[in-house]
């Protein structure tokens, strides 16, 4: 394992925090992520994600390697895709609102910390690479459907 893969998985180091590593890590994540969103434009915004989520499956897989726990709490970078795929999928939305990102960063933790259908199954089953950054798309997934009804409700 390398400094660099511990770096980019942990994101930043902030995986190792003893108090809610994953809360903190999408909390870091939605500045960061907010900041390319407004400065990118979203061909590049989307391709950044692609190159990010490639190089996130590579380092975890290097992570992990040696690791009986194959999905370790202080991998955190798979929050940061979460939160990036979210604003991906709701780029039409009014993100730059402050209370729609408290909403967004509101639901996401809640379906990540629940883990509902098929999210426990995905946490559970597939124990590499795959499965730490799978279970947070879906909880992505999850999110941006429950924001995009709440907007169609309201």
């Amino acid at each position: 394992m390398t400094h660099l893969s511990k770096f980019v998985v942990t994101l930043f180091y902030s995986g190792f925090s003893k108090y809610m590593p994953g809360t903190l890590s999408s909390l870091i994540s939605l500045p960061i992520v907010y900041f390319l969103f407004i400065n990118l434009n979203q061909f590049i915004f989307l391709l950044l994600f692609v190159l990010i989520a490639i190089v996130s499956f590579y380092f975890i897989k290097i992570y992990i390697k040696d690791k009986i726990n194959k999905d370790p709490k202080e991998i955190t970078i798979d929050e940061f895709l979460g939160i990036y795929l979210i604003f991906i999928f709701l780029y039409n939305h009014d993100l730059k609102n402050i209370i729609n990102l408290g909403i967004i960063f509101i639901i996401f933790r809640i379906f990540d910390i629940l883990k509902p259908y098929p999210i426990k199954i995905i946490d559970s089953k597939l124990k590499n690479a795959l499965g730490v950054i799978l279970d947070d798309i879906f909880a992505s997934i999850y999110t941006i459907i429950t924001f995009k009804l709440i907007h169609a409700i309201l």
